[in-house]
């Protein structure tokens, strides 16, 4: 921020729901250190409407992931039908999608649908129609792309799967962006991948809950949302005590007690 604009102002305030860490933020909008207060609010919507898991037997980095393709995609499929919905998985790329997708068999009156690489006004409208208008639906978008972002569906989704924190992919440009943060911040993975990939992971896992009347799961799929790099970076109301409470082993007994509580609540209201 230029030093004569800095001084014009007494003070400033940054408001978004996905700006977290706030540290990295902070840095990126050039606020000083010394002055700038942080305040993270919990969220209004009822905790018990929502079950989170993260599920780390997966490796989705980019070396490994080829070798869990078929698992991710046979876990995605035994989870919805647990409970027969509308829902989204967002991956890092397009190849990923590709990739699992053959190891998703639609039957049983099961629509599947893929995001394309390029999709206009009118392929993006029949893309939502055709979820809002099918009782079993599982779309595969991409975590960077215009379905993870700025697209609302309060009262539709059932369920939404984030497989891998969506790291930008590797280029000349964000090399030397690493580069740069690394001499300004000593931390130029963090600032050039990890962060903006954790802000992408976080907004598609917020296109569940839209309203305070909206039920469903969250899925993290892959090691590193267990891992203290990642999961110390989750937002503070998505656990009671630690994000460690999230990590599940039998996610599916999990899902299964979740269905059934919301389904026991739904009776006695």
């Amino acid at each position: 921020m230029h030093q004569r604009l800095k001084n014009s102002f007494k003070s400033a305030i940054a408001i978004s729901a996905t700006i977290t860490p706030f540290p990295f933020y902070r840095d990126l909008l050039g606020f000083p250190v010394d002055k700038t207060i942080y305040e993270q609010f919990s969220s209004p919507f009822p905790p018990e409407n929502r079950k989170i898991i993260v599920y780390p037997r997966i490796d989705t980095r980019f070396k490994q992931r080829e070798q869990y393709y078929d698992e991710i995609g046979h876990f995605i499929h035994k989870v919805i039908q647990i409970k027969k919905g509308k829902y989204f998985a967002f991956f890092p790329s397009f190849k990923f999608i590709e990739e699992v997708a053959h190891f998703i068999k639609p039957k049983d009156n099961f629509l599947l649908l893929k995001q394309r690489t390029i999709m206009n006004d009118n392929d993006r409208q029949e893309f939502i129609k055709s979820i809002e208008a099918s009782s079993h639906v599982l779309a595969l978008a991409v975590s960077a792309g215009i379905f993870a972002e700025g697209v609302d569906f309060p009262g539709v989704l059932d369920g939404v799967f984030i497989i891998s924190p969506s790291l930008p992919t590797v280029s000349f440009e964000r090399e030397i962006l690493r580069e740069y943060y690394e001499e300004k911040f000593s931390n130029g993975f963090a600032y050039a991948y990890q962060f903006p990939g954790l802000t992408r992971t976080f907004q598609a896992a917020g296109r569940l809950i839209r309203t305070p009347s909206d039920k469903g799961i969250i899925i993290f799929i892959g090691s590193r949302f267990a891992s203290p790099q990642y999961a110390g970076h989750f937002p503070n109301y998505y656990y009671q005590n630690s994000p460690k409470e999230l990590v599940s082993l039998e996610p599916m007994e999990d899902i299964r007690i979740f269905w059934e509580k919301m389904k026991t609540t739904s009776i006695s209201k």
